[in-house]
């Protein structure tokens, strides 16, 4: 039995390569990156503002995978 990837994960910010968030997630890469660019809620964090403000000036966060490993 296999068991599902886990992914240590950073944003970036596009315009200075930083790193700005490191996230884990076990999920599908692509649907948590979207949870992150997408969200529609009035969440205030240092992470949500900002990325709702590289999405009002048409950039969005690179994700760089930093490290994968499995849940045994």
């Amino acid at each position: 039995m296999s068991s599902k990837p886990i992914y240590i994960y950073a944003l970036v910010d596009p315009n200075i390569p930083t790193k700005k968030y490191i996230g884990k997630t076990n999920r599908k890469l692509t649907i948590r990156y979207d949870e992150h660019v997408r969200r529609k809620d009035k969440t205030f964090t240092k992470r949500d503002n900002w990325i709702r403000k590289l999405v009002r000036n048409n950039f969005l966060p690179v994700l760089i995978i930093l490290e994968i490993f499995y849940d045994d």
